[in-house]
């Protein structure tokens, strides 16, 4: 993986050990696994189901509830406890159940068609390569044999871990070990959903975007839409590395004039990136960050 100038390596598939990077013998889906765990094996798995149990549970008691409570109110603390049983052993996760209805919207607004687009392309010594933004990968799509066949070496995912170990009925996405085995590198950044992506994670997520592309090869970048977490990290490397090639000055602050701007060049392609007003400030925070380290 690649080493973030300053820092020390934060992928989540190396080992550091005192000053210096090593590779461990051990596999990367076993170090992943063990950074980024489950918060249960079962706890991701079809939480919309679980969470329409839970309603129908509810439903039920309050019914009982209305028809009984007249005549007996010592069932009303048994309906609470009733309620508060049921959450633990239907395992439900609400994170879980806004991303499972949040990605079945995607699915529906967006389809295949519109999961990905390339955005960019950056001209190297080394030949051009090609940067997609989407949503997560999913194997409904078969995407890994979709972007083996796009060249993509290296997907950059603003996710939690979660995300990418669900299983729901808005889709399987692809796992690491999946990744592994296709010989496609994957970096996971964790980051939640809605909320800015603070700038050490950006400045991560984009020496990894720039370095792949100076590769001449091509890089995918993707949250749970490909709208908000991942198009920020896109904003930031087209800003800091792009700048004339999307039609600004170089040597031009970063303010929030040029922030409209780049989002206006990827939505030449992307329409559908939508950064709320304080992932737009994520990305002047970055380079005030930016300015602090150098």
């Amino acid at each position: 993986m690649i080493n973030i100038e300053g820092l020390r390596p934060t992928s989540a598939f190396y080992a550091a050990e005192n000053d210096t990077a090593e590779v461990t013998t051990e596999s990367k889906t076993a170090r992943f696994a063990k950074e980024h765990p489950v918060f249960k094996d079962e706890a991701c798995h079809f939480p919309l189901l679980k969470g329409l149990g839970l309603l129908l549970l509810i439903g039920a008691l309050s019914a009982t509830l209305v028809l009984t409570a007249p005549f007996s109110l010592h069932f009303i603390p048994l309906a609470i406890a009733g309620v508060i049983i049921a959450i633990p052993i239907l395992n439900i996760n609400f994170k879980g159940l806004v991303y499972e209805t949040s990605l079945i919207f995607t699915r529906l607004s967006a389809g295949q068609q519109g999961w990905m687009h390339v955005v960019h392309e950056t001209e190297s010594a080394h030949g051009k390569g090609k940067l997609y933004l989407g949503g997560i990968p999913l194997h409904n799509y078969d995407h890994v044999e979709d972007f083996k066949s796009k060249n993509i070496t290296e997907v950059v995912s603003l996710i939690e871990p979660f995300e990418q170990q669900s299983i729901t009925f808005g889709g399987t996405p692809v796992s690491h070990a999946d990744w592994e085995e296709a010989g496609i590198e994957q970096t996971l950044i964790p980051t939640s959903d809605f909320n800015p992506v603070p700038a050490e994670k950006l400045q991560q997520a984009v020496a990894l975007i720039h370095d792949t592309l100076a590769r001449g090869e091509n890089v995918y970048v993707h949250c749970k839409a490909g709208r908000g977490r991942s198009a920020t990290a896109v904003i930031c490397y087209l800003l800091q590395y792009q700048r004339e090639e999307i039609g600004l000055t170089k040597g031009a602050a970063v303010d929030s004039h040029a922030v409209a701007h780049a989002i206006a060049y990827v939505k030449t392609t992307r329409e559908r990136i939508n950064l709320n007003s304080r992932q737009q400030q994520a990305v002047l925070d970055y380079f005030e960050f930016l300015k602090k380290s150098s």
